[in-house]
């Protein structure tokens, strides 16, 4: 199973990375708790109540906490930056199982 994901996107003057990588989270945090609780795969309610526990310590979580606070989020500096990361988010996989 996959736990991480690696996105290249560019923000603008009116939406910033933050604002950005917010909204997807909180997007798919409930896109997946809505797929699970509608195909009802075997374990889920496991995940469900995975999800449950790691929300509990936080005041702010009403229900479920499905992904990590915080990023990784990493400015392009130099010319080659992007060609270096996209090699190796290509051989991820490869290297890493």
């Amino acid at each position: 199973m996959r736990n991480h994901e690696h996105l290249h996107i560019q923000a603008t003057e009116v939406f910033s990375i933050s604002d950005i990588l917010h909204d997807l989270k909180k997007f798919l945090a409930k896109a997946m708790v809505r797929k699970l609780e509608d195909e009802k795969p075997c374990r889920y309610k496991e995940y469900l109540d995975a999800f449950i526990d790691a929300g509990k310590p936080l005041n702010r979580i009403k229900t479920y906490k499905v992904l990590q606070d915080g990023n990784q989020a990493k400015m392009k500096l130099r010319k080659g930056f992007l060609l270096e990361k996209l090699i190796c988010i290509h051989n991820n996989p490869v290297e890493y199982g």
